[in-house]
């Protein structure tokens, strides 16, 4: 993933994005939480696993840490 392209979006989509990954796993969000809120709108996204690190591939967690470590630096930004 290319930081250029993280550094250019805003801490929300940043958000998504980062967990559009788990999401697509059917994560399960805290209920009524942001996240949660925002993926029931999604016609594709089903409510089943509490867990999915056994589930994430290589590059989507390289991903994760890569769209954290935006996220930090633009929160400090703040």
């Amino acid at each position: 993933m290319n930081d250029n392209y993280l550094k250019s979006l805003n801490l929300e989509d940043l958000q998504i994005m980062r967990n559009e990954i788990f999401a697509r796993y059917n994560y399960i969000f805290k209920s009524g939480g942001e996240m949660d809120t925002y993926f029931k709108k999604q016609s594709w996204y089903i409510r089943i696993n509490k867990n999915v690190d056994q589930l994430l591939t290589d590059i989507e967690k390289v991903n994760i840490k890569s769209i954290r470590k935006v996220e930090q630096v633009k929160k400090k930004e703040k």
